[in-house]
């Protein structure tokens, strides 16, 4: 059983991480497009690669594993075999309701379940 942390996680794969992200997700308030930083216009800024007018932080983060979102959370848990981080809200889940490691796929039970 693992301790349940403060981190950021993804809800459509289950992987989680420590440290705040460093590609925010942006939305441009001209024409709706959401975007990470990488993916804007010059590669690098929060101009919109369709409009290419400035744009702002939505306060999400882009998952580097599946491109969902990141978000956000205080019951990110280490898997015991691979001592990745991990979502369990956005894990699979494998026999007895345990969590499924996005990484090693070894199942473990979360904090407080």
């Amino acid at each position: 059983m693992g301790e349940a942390l403060h981190g950021y996680g993804c809800s459509g794969c289950g992987y989680a991480q420590e440290e705040e992200p460093e590609d925010p997700i942006y939305e441009c308030g001209s024409c709706g497009m959401e975007f990470s930083r990488s993916e804007s216009e010059d590669g690098g800024s929060n101009r919109c690669p369709s409009c290419y007018k400035f744009s702002a932080k939505t306060g999400t983060f882009q998952c580097p594993q599946c491109v969902d979102v990141l978000y956000e959370c205080d019951d990110c848990e280490v898997c015991p075999q691979c001592e990745e981080w991990n979502y369990p809200a956005g894990c699979t889940r494998g026999s007895e309701g345990n969590v499924k490691c996005w990484s090693c796929d070894s199942e473990f039970k979360p904090e407080g379940e």
